[in-house]
């Protein structure tokens, strides 16, 4: 359903955030998870790799813009751009 798209998940490591990447990453599509919690960030893509290989962590605090800003960029050179 979802083969060859991209979604980018906040709070993606715990809660409706997972639940809500791993239901997109077992539909096909490539998942980004993006959480202040590096340890966290990387249990949960471990699970999502599963069903999505090309699914990917990026550490972000969504009160900092430039993370934001740092998180669309990652995610669209990596997919977007060179897919």
């Amino acid at each position: 359903m979802f083969e060859e798209k991209v979604g980018i998940i906040t709070g993606g490591t715990s809660g409706i955030g997972l639940a809500t990447a791993e239901l997109l990453a077992k539909e096909g599509m490539h998942v980004v998870i993006a959480s202040r919690n590096s340890e966290k960030g990387e249990e949960a893509l471990s699970r999502l790799k599963k069903w999505s290989p090309r699914s990917l962590f990026i550490k972000t605090d969504v009160t900092n813009s430039q993370d934001v800003k740092n998180l669309v960029n990652q995610t669209y050179s990596l997919y977007i751009w060179k897919n």
